[in-house]
This record gives C-alpha cells, structure tokens and sequence, in this order.
C-alpha cells in the first residue's frame, strides 16, 4: 500500500496543434538559412531553440497518435519515494520493447508522456529500481 495517488488527467482537450509547430519550425529555419552570414546568425543558431522545437513537434506528434496518456515527472517522483530511477532515455527503450509509446516533455527534461497504463508503468520503475 502507498500514499501516492493518481489523477488526471487533469485536461481533456488538444493541447497541441502540429500545424503551428510545423511553422515555428518553417519560420526558424528559414530565419537560420537568411541570416546566416550576420551578426544575428548567433540568435539564429541556438541549439536551444532547435532542441525546443523538436520536443514540441515530438511531443505534439505523440499527443495526436495516442489519445490514452499522461505525464509524470521522474525528479518529482524520485523526491517522492526517495529513490532514483534510470535516465528517461532508458525507461523510454523498455517501454517500447513493452509495445508501449512514450516522449519527453518540454515542460521538464524529467518529465515523460507515456500510453502505457499506470499500473504497468508503475511495476516496470519497481522492476527497474531492484
């Protein structure tokens, strides 16, 4: 038996719309390709900027492909337990060996969506901790 609860999900509309963030990507690299020989070419050129839009198109990708899911964030719950869970990179192969789907979020770099079900997500991280 655990404290920990589970809600959510806490929205029940599309958060996400691929057609802008097709153009946020359109647009920055067009921004990239015309000013690559100024002084801008450094705002321009920011992998920060390159690694946010490709969280946003991964994450609204999977938002549209998989209807069933919800966030959880592993540095949260790591606090939570008082344990430490493996890289999300990790916990995301297993999931997809389990035939389950999951992305980072760009809200946090601990944070994943994930399809699978909590229970199952759930005993994969107890399985993962022993």
């Amino acid at each position: 038996s655990s404290n920990l609860e589970v809600y959510g999900p806490v929205f029940t509309g599309n958060l996400h719309n691929p057609v802008f963030i097709q153009s946020l990507n359109t647009i920055y690299s067009e921004l990239k390709k015309n000013f690559h020989t100024t002084k801008q070419a450094n705002i321009y050129n920011d992998t920060k900027i390159e690694q946010y839009l490709q969280h946003f198109t991964n994450e609204a990708k999977f938002m549209h492909n998989h209807k069933n899911h919800y966030a959880i964030d592993l540095s949260d719950l790591n606090n939570f337990l008082g344990i430490n869970f493996p890289r999300i990179d990790v916990i995301q192969n297993v999931l997809e060996n389990l035939n389950f789907k999951s992305s980072k979020t760009h809200t946090s770099y601990s944070s994943l969506i994930t399809n699978a079900p909590v229970d199952v997500f759930f005993d994969l991280l107890r399985r993962m901790h022993k």
